[in-house]
Parts: structure tokens; C-alpha cells; sequence
């Protein structure tokens, strides 16, 4: 209302009054919009961060289950390949020592010089399990279901390459007079069907053999 000279003092008085209180309900409700806004956003990234920790969570559990299982098939692998070692020690009765019984098969390497085999995957053989399936490689790396004629479950692969230690011949742990023992190192690597992930192992297998010195 537009006070004139003919309006009530009254008159002008309620009506600025009552545009004050629709300005003041105006910012109140203004305040309590912003309010509820920030509340939405607070909330949305509490969610968010939520469900960020989750698959964060999910991620990690997925691949601790991943390397579990790929170590449970190396050590299927690791079975197969000390299958096909002493398949091809059977009927030597420790007449006969690895090296010799297992002379041109393309799982077996004798290094050459005094030093030292580095384990593949690492120092001078750190792309050894990429190279050894190429027909021009060194030093081959089969595959263990093919040799032992027994496939790994899940659609795994694995692959061995065996060659002897450094260590001395030990008349000691045979339990047998007349054999000593000769240590050599199994390596598998297993891969997963996709490839995506893999897992290398070693072991060591003992043979023991007749003492012919």
C-alpha cells in the first residue's frame, strides 16, 4: 500500500509491517532451502564415500581370492611336475641320477659355468617365462599338464623347468647306506586361464642315489 497524505498513520504502519514479514518469510525460507541443499550434498558424499570403501573393499578381497587360488594351483603344479620327474626316474632304483635319466628332455637345463642359476622371473632370467615358450628359447619351459597327462582345473596352464642346486651330494639324509642325496629346483609358473594374473613357485626335489665312489 502506498502511503499518501490522505492515508491513516495506522493504515501505513500495517502495511509496511506486512512487507517486512513477506521479506523476512522470503529469507527464512531461503535459509531453510539452502539448509536442506547442503544436507543433500553432505549426504551424497557420505554415500559416495561409502560406497567408494566398499568396491575399495570388494577390489582387494577379489584379488587376495585370486592369488589364494592361484597358489593352490601351483601347488597342483608343483604335484604334477614331481609326477613327471619321477616318471622319468621310474625303474632306476637310484641306479640312475637325474641328470642322466632325464638327458635331452626339454624340462631339464644344466647351466652352464660355476655360478649361481637365477631363479626365473628374476636377475639375468627376469623375462625368462616370456621367452622359454619361443621353439628358438635357450632354455624351453613345457607345459606340465602336457607332460604329465593330466590337465590343472579352471582352464589353468603351468609350465616347469628343472635344473640341479649348488648344493653338495649329502650322504646324510637318505637314510639308506650306500645313497646320496642330490637336490634339484623345480620351477613352475601357473597362469590363470585369461592370463590376467599368474604365480611363480619353487621347490626342491631329492633324489636319492646310489653312492658309486
Amino acid at each position: 500500500m502506498r502511503c499518501t497524505a490522505q492515508s491513516t498513520a495506522k493504515a501505513c504502519t500495517a502495511s509496511a509491517s506486512s512487507s517486512l514479514s513477506r521479506s523476512t518469510l522470503r529469507r527464512q525460507r531461503g535459509d531453510v532451502l539452502l539448509f536442506v541443499l547442503l544436507a543433500l550434498l553432505v549426504t551424497l558424499l557420505g554415500g559416495l564415500y561409502a560406497m567408494r570403501g566398499l568396491l575399495d573393499d570388494t577390489v582387494v578381497a577379489g584379488h587376495a581370492a585370486q592369488r589364494q587360488k592361484n597358489v593352490q594351483m601351483g601347488d597342483a603344479a608343483l604335484a604334477l611336475a614331481t609326477q613327471v620327474i619321477t616318471n622319468t626316474l621310474g625303474g632306476t632304483d637310484g641306479s640312475v641320477a637325474l641328470q642322466i635319466a632325464a638327458d635331452g628332455a626339454s624340462w631339464f637345463h644344466i647351466p652352464s659355468g660355476a655360478g649361481a642359476w637365477d631363479p626365473p622371473g628374476t636377475g639375468a632370467n627376469a623375462g625368462f617365462w616370456s621367452q622359454c615358450t619361443d621353439s628358438a628359447a635357450a632354455v624351453k619351459c613345457p607345459d606340465v599338464a602336457t607332460l604329465a597327462g593330466t590337465a590343472l582345473p579352471g582352464g589353468y596352464t603351468a609350465r616347469m623347468v628343472v635344473v640341479p642346486t649348488n648344493l653338495p651330494p649329502d650322504p646324510q639324509t637318505c637314510g639308506t647306506t650306500g645313497y646320496v642325496a642330490s637336490f634339484y629346483s623345480v620351477f613352475v609358473q601357473v597362469r590363470e586361464a585369461s592370463g590376467m594374473t599368474s604365480a611363480n613357485l619353487e621347490s626342491v626335489f631329492k633324489q636319492c642315489v646310489r653312492d658309486m665312489s
